[in-house]
């Protein structure tokens, strides 16, 4: 009767309580698939202890009707499995810390039909193919949002309900949000752009057509009416989250930057920074200190910024950046940023955009910037901030 393969077993009915709190003093969980290949957990329960229910490193590992609660670190884990492997119809709930999901490079029948409640941060993702692996679970209770520890631009999942605790920040109350979730490395001035791992809900709230962001310290969702990204940052600190992308600059390149911001109603906090910086110079400036700033490839300026002003309170508000060229290549992080909690209530973004003014002569390294980023910005040619027309030949009827 085993559905996937003709040999494992079945862990079945077992229910494990442990210590109330961390005593344990080790990294391990109640009920842990370790060195278990082919093994499944069915109708299973972990009470407290460390870290729960864990399925680990073997292939076609697999925990289906169980619950894991009240545990003081990760409520549930899994982490590397692969062939068939599958988590589901499961309750991971009142975790002091998250569920951890570390994919493997198969996404097989994936994570689905969860229950994760209750939890500081939700859930973790690590890894690629979050979207196909990750799918029709409920996510309720937050406290801090939801995380990514690393791991590139296909974090995320599709057509999942993300709620957070009673009494915190709804998104589009005009309050702004609570959403953390990342290493401190997800700050604009300490990621690599399109790695900082934003984790993308696809089909949000099981709504067909809607998308939703989660990066570091902001929400984002997709407004079909504005044809922008309706971006709120976290209210209770003033790190610098930021909607961001990455880019390759070839050496010899001018670039330039764009975006356009609107204010919400009633935007009363600091104004919005649009930005361009180099990757290697992100926390310090010129760091030959004994070379002109921006005259070697270690040199290099930290910042290219201009701020939004009061024009945005009323339209749209379009900000540009022209980055010089230099003899060699770089990356390049861009996007808009928000530097204090006051500006909790939100604005507007559309139309971020990077154009280079010299063709790629090797035209394979346009691929670099077409899969690398977060696909939120878009990157192509062009040798001015204005749209180039094109000129049709012959007579119009």
């Amino acid at each position: 009767t085993w559905p996937y393969s003709t040999y494992g077993a079945w862990v079945e009915g077992v229910v494990v309580k442990s210590y109330e709190d961390d005593a344990w003093n080790r990294d391990y969980g109640n009920l842990w698939l370790y060195d278990a290949r082919d093994i499944e957990l069915r109708n299973c329960v972990a009470l407290y202890g460390n870290d729960g229910i864990a399925i680990w490193y073997e292939p076609r590992q697999a925990c289906f009707n169980s619950i894991s609660a009240g545990t003081a670190g990760f409520v549930c884990r899994m982490e590397g499995v692969t062939e068939t492997w599958e988590v589901a119809y499961n309750l991971f709930s009142r975790g002091n810390n998250r569920a951890r999901f570390i994919f493997g490079y198969e996404p097989s029948y994936g994570i689905h039909h969860n229950w994760i409640d209750a939890t500081y941060y939700g859930i973790e993702q690590y890894g690629s193919n979050g979207p196909a692996m990750f799918y029709s679970n409920r996510i309720s209770g937050i406290v801090y949002g939801l995380y990514v520890t690393y791991g590139g631009s296909t974090n995320g999942g599709t057509r999942n309900y993300i709620s957070w605790l009673s009494g915190y920040p709804s998104f589009g109350g005009g309050s702004g949000t609570r959403q953390a979730g990342f290493y401190y490395y997800g700050h604009r001035r300490r990621s690599h752009g399109g790695d900082i791992g934003v984790f993308k809900s696809l089909e949000h709230n099981g709504d067909i057509d809607a998308l939703a962001l989660y990066g570091y310290n902001y929400e984002a969702r997709w407004d079909h009416d504005e044809s922008a990204w309706d971006f709120q940052r976290r209210n209770d600190n003033s790190a610098h989250p930021a909607l961001q992308d990455a880019m390759y600059l070839p050496a010899h390149t001018t670039l330039r930057v764009t975006a356009k911001v609107k204010l919400v109603s009633g935007f009363s906090g600091n104004y919005p920074y649009l930005f361009a910086e180099d990757t290697r110079a992100h926390l310090t400036e010129n760091q030959v200190g004994n070379a002109t700033s921006g005259s070697t490839i270690w040199s290099t300026e930290a910042s290219n910024l201009v701020q939004y002003t009061s024009s945005a309170a009323s339209a749209y508000e379009e900000k540009q950046i022209t980055v010089a060229a230099k003899a060699w290549p770089r990356y390049i992080n861009y996007g808009v940023f928000s530097d204090s909690s006051n500006a909790a209530e939100g604005f507007y973004i559309k139309e971020l955009a990077a154009y280079m003014d010299v063709p790629y002569e090797n035209p394979h390294f346009g691929t670099v910037n077409t899969s690398q980023n977060n696909g939120i910005g878009t990157v192509s040619i062009r040798n001015s901030f204005t749209q180039q027309k094109k000129r049709l030949g012959g007579r119009i009827k």
